[in-house]
């Protein structure tokens, strides 16, 4: 459960032959072999849930039901309009949709409260394992109101300018557990965020004053990353951020500038890293 498996080899129980449950929820599983479960007759369980299976060929057997149905939507799409379980439903885009980068239509499935629209959604979530750039235009066009945009186990690589323009409302945005490689310049410079959340990702390299212009962020995470550094100016010295978390990174080098930005803050956390030494008077403040 829970790795980055695509595929599964068609003679992997060959020599299991008393083996009655697997078990391989939550990966990126897009092939399952037919032969896989006709080897081992004494399989009665088998869960395949949260996976592509994109090119599922299994034979029939009592579980392939099962194990079909399990077998998740590429990408999905739930909408809330507030934080009230009542007042959910899932808006997918297929994932032939997905990967035009032109798409400019979702298809709803599921129906509004009574009384709500699509204007009146408030926050996005978004799972999927095969999506490789976010679709601003049709998202912002059929939900303007987001205030809250979470975005998990994608493949996306890269936040671009565009892809958050659009959203004068938001406020928070989630970005982890991805492949995140690269921020473009000024990507958030347009954004009004109070809440960003970056963490579980691969990213190596900030570019230079990229959150510097965020007057309202409060919250910033960037744990379980690449970074090596962290330059004075990365940061917005309002006096407004109360929470900045860089822990499990590789950071060697921070500069003692970043510190006077923090003195407000109530969680700090840079544990998990190679040798950093604030030696200022500053970082005694804290």
């Amino acid at each position: 459960n829970n790795n980055i498996l695509e595929s599964i080899k068609s003679n992997i129980f060959a020599k299991n032959l008393q083996l009655k449950t697997v078990y391989f929820q939550d990966n990126r599983l897009n092939e399952i072999s037919g032969s896989l479960l006709t080897q081992v007759e004494a399989i009665t369980f088998a869960d395949f849930s949260n996976n592509v299976c994109l090119n599922a060929t299994l034979p029939d057997t009592k579980i392939t039901p099962e194990i079909i149905s399990k077998c998740s939507s590429p990408i999905t799409f739930t909408c809330e309009y507030v934080f009230d379980a009542n007042n959910i439903y899932t808006c997918n885009a297929s994932m032939d949709d997905i990967t035009d980068e032109n798409v400019n239509t979702i298809n709803f499935v599921g129906k509004h409260v009574e009384g709500n629209g699509d204007e009146d959604v408030r926050r996005l979530l978004i799972d999927s394992q095969v999506m490789k750039f976010y679709p601003p235009k049709v998202l912002a066009k059929f939900l303007p109101s987001i205030n809250i945009i979470t975005i998990m186990r994608s493949e996306l690589t890269k936040i671009r300018k565009i892809d958050f323009e659009p959203y004068s409302s938001l406020d928070t945005l989630i970005i982890n557990g991805n492949v995140i490689e690269e921020i473009e310049a000024n990507a958030f410079e347009r954004l009004t965020l109070k809440e960003l959340d970056l963490s579980f990702n691969n990213i190596t390299a900030l570019p230079e004053k990229i959150f510097s212009k965020m007057n309202k962020l409060q919250i910033l995470r960037l744990d379980f990353n690449e970074l090596v550094n962290l330059e004075k100016d990365v940061l917005p010295c309002t006096k407004k951020i109360k929470e900045f978390t860089v822990s499990s990174n590789m950071l060697e080098n921070v500069d003692t500038g970043i510190v006077k930005c923090l003195l407000n803050a109530n969680k700090i956390d840079f544990s998990k890293n190679p040798c950093i030494d604030f030696k200022t008077t500053d970082a005694k403040k804290l």
